[in-house]
């Protein structure tokens, strides 16, 4: 909801969003499916899922998350948002 238009399979320069969940973190969308992926993969749990999960959480959370942050960081704006809000996905962890 915070995100509005501002949402995009590839990174693009966009109107900024620090309100809501990216008050306290950079990246919530990621967060949230970081956070539901271990009950897809109970809920159905097979070594395939389990290796399934484990890519699409490696691809999001790793690669995806830090190729944006990389593009976005020659952004002044964006740039001074990362030095407000410090967390990437998980508030007082990572």
């Amino acid at each position: 909801m915070s995100l509005g238009r501002n949402i995009g399979f590839v990174p693009a320069q966009r109107e900024l969003v620090s309100s809501g969940a990216y008050a306290f973190m950079r990246h919530p969308v990621y967060t949230g499916g970081l956070l539901t992926s271990p009950a897809f993969a109970l809920r159905a749990y097979s070594p395939q899922n389990a290796l399934l999960l484990a890519l699409g959480v490696f691809w999001f959370i790793p690669v995806k998350s830090m190729v944006e942050e990389n593009f976005l960081r020659a952004d002044p704006q964006y740039n001074a948002y990362m030095r407000k809000v410090r967390t990437r996905w998980i508030p007082f962890v990572i």
